[in-house]
């Protein structure tokens, strides 16, 4: 499909006036787009990705939480009008076909893997706690989109190896993120619910929210997927208690509709629990044995945490050896190509939490370590429990 045509299709959901229809239509033109988009992208998989100081960006943000990130660049001029830029920033998938430009790269800008304190969704939280401190940046494609090359994914294939103090210190901030229970969102209760403190084998099952971006690039996941993956686990672990982890975007959202796999289904299975309890998710990792995950960011922090892991999708963490991976694209000799090189925990840690992502202290309006940045989210996190009387053991 051209884009222009695609462009015209998508100003056709004007005329229809049934508002879920109206989003499903809107959202199907933003996938097709989307895929246009990175089809292109993937042409510029040779060339180098940098952006150099000189060049005009600008910032197609949508997000009040996320604006001052333009301060990680502090020595790019940021422009107003698309016409005057070099380089353009595009927060997320959606509508990203309206990038598409001959004389313009684009890069797609995501949420890294640590946020805020509170869940982006969540309006009744105060702003300073919906504050973001990191973001990732891509020219090809999402970190989340299997199908594609990422930046992200070219890097882990590579050749790089990692010298002994940049692995040590890795090592240190993947470990102090897992011990203070840090996850990308922070506003959770953090305690070992009694369920969990049983001695019982324990398998975790994550859902996500259906419809989210991640399931769709991150193999194609429709809802027959997430029943054989619950399928799976139970078969799998006959003697295990099996628990069922609702997304906190579902928890939030659930009287706007907007649903998991699991979140509101009887799953008919005696060893089964729904675990929608709302607690940080590091505290339940750490107290499960095993975990099966399609794309969920979960599933790489399951694997900080020391637990087997099967995926069922094509998470940036798939396909690299700490994995049991069981999508059929990783039977193809393309993904084998793709991600042939064998990785650590820690080297994967590396190259998404560090290389990757980028970070800016919200009390300085100036880019920071990783370090600094888990500084402040452990800060403001403990401000948020004391001002909200929220369970911290």
């Amino acid at each position: 499909m051209k884009i222009w045509l695609l462009k015209i299709f998508y100003l056709l959901n004007v005329f229809i006036f049934n508002t879920q229809l109206r989003n499903k239509f809107k959202k199907f033109v933003y996938i097709k787009g989307a895929r246009l988009f990175l089809q292109k992208a993937q042409k510029n998989v040779d060339k180098p990705f940098n952006i150099n100081p000189s060049e005009k960006i600008y910032w197609f943000l949508e997000n009040e939480d996320c604006k001052y990130f333009k301060n990680a660049f502090p020595n790019n001029p940021i422009v107003e009008d698309i016409k005057d830029a070099d380089v353009c920033f595009k927060w997320g998938m959606n509508r990203i076909f309206r990038f598409i430009k001959k004389d313009k790269r684009c890069f797609i800008a995501e949420d890294s893997f640590l946020r805020s304190v509170s869940a982006a969704v969540d309006k009744n939280a105060p702003q300073k706690a919906r504050i973001s401190v990191a973001f990732t940046l891509d020219d090809l494609a999402a970190h989340y989109c299997g199908q594609f090359v990422s930046r992200l994914e070219q890097k882990i294939n590579s050749d790089e190896e990692l010298d002994e103090k940049t692995l040590e210190q890795t090592k240190k901030s993947m470990q102090k993120i897992v011990d203070n229970y840090m996850t990308k969102y922070n506003h959770q209760p953090i305690y070992v619910p009694d369920i969990l403190k049983t001695k019982q084998h324990k398998v975790l099952v994550i859902d996500q929210s259906f419809g989210d971006y991640s399931i769709i690039f991150g193999g194609n996941g429709k809802q027959k997927d997430f029943d054989k993956m619950l399928v799976d686990a139970v078969k799998e672990n006959p003697n295990s208690l099996i628990f069922v982890k609702v997304h906190p975007d579902t928890l939030v959202e659930r009287k706007k509709k907007k649903k998991g796999f699991f979140a509101y289904d009887n799953t008919n299975y005696k060893n089964v629990i729904l675990f929608a309890e709302n607690i940080n998710p590091v505290a339940v990792l750490k107290n499960v044995d095993k975990v099966y995950v399609w794309s969920s960011g979960m599933g790489f922090e399951a694997l900080m945490c020391g637990k087997e892991v099967i995926t069922y999708g094509t998470p940036f963490y798939a396909g690299w050896g700490v994995t049991t991976d069981r999508h059929p694209w990783f039977q193809t000799a393309e993904l084998k190509k793709r991600r042939a090189k064998r990785r650590t925990v820690e080297e994967l840690f590396y190259y998404s939490y560090v290389w990757y992502s980028h970070y800016v202290n919200p009390k300085t309006n100036k880019a920071c370590s990783i370090d600094e940045a888990v500084d402040y989210l452990l800060e403001k996190r403990d401000e948020y429990f004391k001002q909200n009387n929220i369970r911290k053991d």
